[in-house]
């Protein structure tokens, strides 16, 4: 068996239970298994009664990026695999991630992971209507492809049927494998912005997109099959605050990513696509919701706070993205 050198780093708050107990049953069962286990809680919380036995417990402040950014800080293997605590794997997970990596055709993968599309029928609908997710009509050899407005298109393989590979530009952020020198020079820790509300939406689309226009490529390997034990429980009840930063991170990923990167005529289709997308989620949450006008509110304020904050000085002296990928097909 090869040896590989990485490491697992999980983000948790320690209260998954029976998901997190699966995860850590797969562990067990890796072949390799991990240098080590690196679990990441938030400040003051209680370690899971679930253990291995062997794993590092490190804490730091609680923030879907922020723990995984202190998980990373935390280890010197070649490659990590940052994971969730509700996801479940076979025992040649990371012989699958890893080959790709190897064979010197990404810098990251990804297993699979269809439910992260919007499900068939009218959601699928719905989803196309807004602008936020549509089913790819030119892309086939990719896995997902960003959208001028922020949106995103996607490709519904058949996993019997399919490539090894799919070259991606977003992927759920549930688990993905990484060189742990190319997640370093990722310089994430600049968007720290998500983080900002405490629900850091659009931390996966962030996170790979920025892979993408600095040129590193990411993989979608077909045969690397998980399951997400949570299944999307987690965002059936979004509050609030969750609704705020929807609106105001898709507005700052939307300009620091793809107006910000884009020539004078870009721009132009940047905005139009970006303002149908906004009149078109506004007009849904408040339809959709007519009863509690809170929700509709509070997407309009995120958005509208997002553009007072592209002009502080807080976010004019974020580092421009080094890019090595020019082109924009």
């Amino acid at each position: 068996m090869e040896n590989i050198s990485y490491a697992i780093v999980i983000r948790t708050i320690g209260k998954a239970n029976e998901k997190y107990l699966k995860l850590l049953e797969s562990i067990k069962k890796l072949n390799p298994q991990p240098k080590e286990v690196i679990v990441v809680l938030p400040e003051d919380y209680n370690k899971p009664k679930e253990q291995l036995g062997y794993e590092k417990f490190v804490y730091s402040k609680k923030g879907m990026v922020s723990q995984r950014l202190y998980g990373l800080n935390q280890t010197d293997a070649e490659c990590i695999l940052f994971c969730d605590d509700d996801i479940s794997f076979e025992s040649d997970y990371i012989q699958k991630l890893y080959k790709p990596i190897k064979d010197g055709l990404a810098d990251a993968t990804v297993g699979p992971l269809l439910e992260f599309f919007p499900q068939k029928g009218i959601r699928s609908g719905i989803s196309m209507v807004l602008a936020g997710a549509m089913p790819t009509l030119f892309n086939k050899d990719k896995y997902t492809k960003i959208l001028r407005g922020s949106g995103w298109s996607y490709n519904r393989i058949d996993l019997n049927n399919c490539n090894e590979y799919y070259e991606t530009e977003s992927a759920a952020w549930t688990n993905f494998f990484i060189k742990r020198d190319v997640m370093i020079k990722l310089e994430f820790e600049k968007e720290l912005w998500l983080d900002k509300f405490g629900y850091a939406a659009l931390d996966d689309q962030t996170m790979f997109y920025k892979l993408y226009k600095m040129g590193y490529k990411t993989l979608v390997v077909t045969n690397a099959i998980y399951r997400h034990e949570d299944a999307r429980t987690s965002v059936q009840d979004l509050k609030l605050e969750h609704i705020y930063s929807d609106g105001f991170n898709h507005y700052i990923f939307w300009h620091r990513f793809i107006y910000n990167l884009d020539n004078h005529r870009g721009k132009i289709l940047d905005k139009i696509c970006f303002d149908y997308w906004y009149i078109a989620n506004v007009s849904y949450k408040f339809v959709r919701n007519y009863k509690q006008k809170d929700i509709y509110k509070m997407f309009r304020k995120g958005v509208k706070d997002a553009k007072e904050y592209t002009l502080t000085k807080e976010y004019k002296s974020l580092p421009q993205i080094k890019l090595k990928n020019e082109l924009r097909d």
